[in-house]
């Protein structure tokens, strides 16, 4: 619900500056914000990597959903590539943050269930990332990351 909330106050804030004819109300405010390491310190367990995931997915969806908006308001080709550029390197940003997490916890599982479903997870999680796109999310891939971190976090 949240989510929903975030995305529906976004489109009216962005519907609300795109009124200006003539002019890309984006450019003054549009960055790549690129996700950073130091913002997802050392994990101590399974959870904190879940939570991490699924921070970095929510984040990634957000981000595209108003670099897609502001892509579309934009006719400069190399302000497109700039932003098609951007949404693959926060995708990029986002594996390379969890790959040494998802490391870290295969090391210290030890019951055979936990590691495959954190495998499971794992995987689940890639494909979810690789669908968030300027044209959107494969929803689906997101039901099936949540429902295998669901079932690792219940564990």
């Amino acid at each position: 619900m949240k989510k929903i909330l975030t995305l529906c106050l976004s489109s009216l804030l962005l519907a609300g500056c795109a009124s200006n004819e003539g002019q890309s109300p984006f450019k003054s405010y549009f960055s790549c914000d690129i996700p950073a390491a130091s913002h997802y310190p050392t994990i101590e367990s399974t959870s904190d990597l879940l939570v991490n995931m699924r921070k970095l997915g929510v984040d990634a969806e957000r981000k595209n959903v108003v670099a897609a908006q502001w892509e579309q308001q934009t006719t400069d080709a190399n302000e497109k590539a700039k932003i098609e550029s951007c949404s693959s390197e926060i995708r990029q940003a986002s594996v390379q943050i969890v790959q040494p997490q998802v490391n870290r916890v295969q090391h210290v599982t030890t019951d055979v269930t936990q590691l495959t479903a954190l495998n499971d997870v794992h995987t689940k999680w890639l494909a979810y990332m690789n669908s968030i796109t300027l044209k959107g999310t494969d929803a689906s891939l997101a039901k099936a990351f949540n429902n295998a971190a669901d079932k690792l976090d219940n564990m």
